[in-house]
């Protein structure tokens, strides 16, 4: 089976309107369901601790026999940056973040789009997907997968506060046949699946709630089927850090007015025997950068400074190093309060642009330059993160679909 499938592969005559309706209720009342599932206390469901991956905190439970897990990790980014990446996504658009998002994910179609958001509702989309699942074991031994879904997004409010809401849940479409005789995948189901965005009491900070409840069908039941389940949740936990990390790299790349220190205006690294940050003496052969936010001295270790790949719009591309303090510290005239702070010290951060140019006063206001103002397309920041992994983008040649069910 060669991915990503040609265009006609599937064909999608149009559903008479009963049959939208009735896919119109199954996503809304999949989207409830998923906000009383992702509760992890005084919910429907007694959720207990798996593992922390990262900063994820993973948790596990069992819905009529099988396992689901919930991922929780508080994040810096607003409502608008999520849905800047993942509303009302098209085949094209799924593709080019698929392999950020969702590393083990091979291809993904939209279907049918029943629902694009309009003036009334700018944030509700409904749509119907298919995609291509690889096994924990790159399809040998165990077969990949494939879901048939619908994808239901819409705004909602959760105990007094702003959500957003994604939900994925199993549907049968006669023109999307299993295929496991054809080309040797398995049909899974997304009992229910998705991703809660909640608005907290620190403004740029979210709460995001990942829900995985599926059936993969095929010999995977019993023991093998709950350890394939829980391989694949942190492969995605993972895949929620690459989502903080691509969103950083949005943030900083899109912002109008690219507000850097100058050369002249940087601290001279001949000035500084210690990093500015983590104080580690940086020895005869210790690299020393400066952040291009304070001017400091930092060396490059992880915890210190980051440097970032990013595009500034026609082409124009340049790496910039930040420092961990421009990019997280909080400074006075921060919207949140120090309580607040303290409560979201361990958030995973995402650096947006007032958070670093608010730090960046705090250390040295002047002088600064000014770079090129720009948005850069989505796919555009995708490739650059892409190159600053050294990860080939989305596959093009056969992948072999063979082994056990």
């Amino acid at each position: 089976m060669q991915v990503p499938v040609a265009p006609d592969f599937f064909q999608c005559p149009p559903l008479p309107p009963h049959e939208i309706d009735k896919l119109v209720r199954r996503g809304e009342q999949a989207a409830q369901d998923l906000v009383a599932y992702t509760r992890l206390s005084h919910g429907p469901l007694t959720w207990t601790p798996h593992t922390t991956v990262d900063k994820v905190k993973l948790f596990t439970t069992r819905i009529q026999g099988l396992p689901a897990f919930c991922g929780h990790v508080e994040i810096q980014a607003t409502l608008d940056d999520v849905r800047s990446i993942f509303l009302a996504p098209t085949t094209a658009t799924a593709r080019e973040i698929t392999s950020i998002f969702f590393p083990n994910m091979l291809d993904i179609v939209e279907l049918y789009r029943l629902v694009a958001p309009n003036r009334g509702a700018p944030h509700t989309y409904l749509g119907l997907h298919w995609f291509l699942l690889e096994s924990p074991l790159k399809g040998f031994i165990l077969k990949n997968r494939d879901f048939c879904h619908l994808e239901y997004q819409h705004d909602t409010t959760i105990d007094g506060k702003r959500a957003w809401v994604r939900a994925f849940k199993h549907v049968e479409l006669p023109n999307v046949p299993p295929m496991n005789d054809a080309h040797g995948v398995i049909r899974g189901h997304l009992l229910l699946s998705g991703f809660v965005y909640i608005e907290t009491d620190c403004p740029g900070v979210l709460t995001l709630l990942e829900l995985h409840h599926n059936q993969y069908n095929g010999l995977l039941h019993g023991t093998l089927g709950d350890l394939v389940a829980a391989k694949g949740v942190e492969i995605q936990s993972h895949s929620m850090q690459s989502f903080v990390r691509f969103l950083r790299i949005v943030q900083l790349g899109r912002r109008r007015r690219r507000l850097l220190l100058a050369d002249d205006a940087l601290v001279p690294t001949a000035a500084r025997s210690h990093c500015a940050v983590c104080r580690r003496a940086f020895g005869l052969f210790g690299r020393k950068t400066n952040c291009r936010r304070c001017g400091e001295v930092v060396c490059g270790r992880r915890g210190c400074s980051t440097e970032w790949r990013l595009c500034l719009g026609g082409g124009l591309k340049t790496h910039v190093c930040v420092c961990e303090p421009c990019t997280a510290a909080p400074v006075d005239g921060d919207e949140c309060s120090r309580s607040d702070q303290s409560r979201y010290s361990d958030a995973v951060v995402l650096s947006d642009e007032n958070d670093i140019n608010a730090a960046c006063r705090a250390f040295a206001p002047d002088p600064l330059v000014d770079m090129p103002s720009s948005q850069p397309a989505v796919a555009e920041q995708v490739q650059l993160y892409l190159d600053e992994r050294r990860m080939e983008p989305f596959a093009t040649d056969d992948t072999k679909l063979r082994g056990h069910d």
